[in-house]
């Protein structure tokens, strides 16, 4: 049998273990960063509609993370290797009862390395496509960015041959339509295409001029994100404005000379 003493230092170097291991865990004293305000209702309707978790994934410049947990959990944050851990982002709980959160990366990264904490205790996350471990030994999750998209730029846009470009990011397989003034607000006559998973696109051929308009998913109303216009609300439904001009092409034309008989 050991001694007293014996069992006393043992029980010392477990606590000084113990309190080595949680100074030595990322983030483990970083300051706690509420969720912030999301300008990107694209966003703000995927972490609100989420009824259950899923793998992290990029919309509209933000990285969507989700986590479930198996009981009562008080909180869940998430630290950033590329932050030096020092910020836990703390997730939002939605009214499905999932925790959410949507971060907006620097445009400069092409992957996120990070982990999550639940109630104190830190873990990978369960969903993440892919792991590694860090310098100290840690499990840290993985998110593959995609490359920054050179037509992330304000929308509507009128291409050179003057029709108009709308664009708009939202979850993927949805029927998305466009509805506006220039087809007497239908919500069904202009339906948007999905040319890659969650990024829908269509091009009219508009009149010069002012238009109001706004996108149309299972029978909600949003307005344009990408359009640096102020919104507006028209008989209760958010709009977006948009002035078309008139393209490079169709000036250029008007200038050219008529030919000679």
């Amino acid at each position: 049998m050991s001694a007293p003493g014996d069992r006393r230092a043992t029980a010392i170097c477990v606590v000084l273990a113990s309190i080595a291991l949680l100074w030595a865990a990322p983030g483990a004293f970083a300051e706690v960063v509420e969720h912030p305000e999301i300008e990107s209702g694209t966003v703000r309707s995927t972490l609100r509609r989420m009824e259950e978790p899923r793998p992290p994934f990029v919309s509209d410049g933000h990285a969507i993370f989700s986590f479930e947990p198996e009981g009562p959990t008080r909180y869940v944050t998430a630290a950033f290797k590329h932050e030096d851990f020092a910020k836990r982002r703390l997730f939002s709980v939605n009214d499905h009862g999932i925790y959410v959160l949507a971060y907006e990366y620097p445009a400069e990264l092409d992957q996120l390395a990070y982990r999550l904490e639940v109630d104190g205790l830190w873990t990978s996350d369960p969903l993440a496509p892919a792991s590694r471990r860090s310098e100290s030994g840690w499990e840290l999750s993985i998110l593959e960015l995609p490359e920054p998209d050179p037509d992330r730029h304000a929308m509507p846009r009128t291409l050179d041959d003057g029709r108009t470009l709308f664009e708009f990011t939202y979850e993927p397989g949805k029927r998305v339509h466009l509805s506006g003034t220039f087809n007497n607000w239908n919500p069904y006559r202009h339906r948007m295409t999905e040319v890659e998973q969650g990024r829908y696109r269509i091009v009219l051929r508009l009149p010069p001029g002012e238009h109001f308009y706004h996108f149309v998913v299972d029978g909600r109303r949003y307005a344009d994100p990408r359009n640096e216009e102020p919104r507006y609300v028209r008989d209760g439904m958010p709009a977006s404005r948009a002035t078309i001009e008139r393209s490079a092409r169709a000036l250029s034309s008007d200038r050219a000379p008529s030919p000679r008989r």
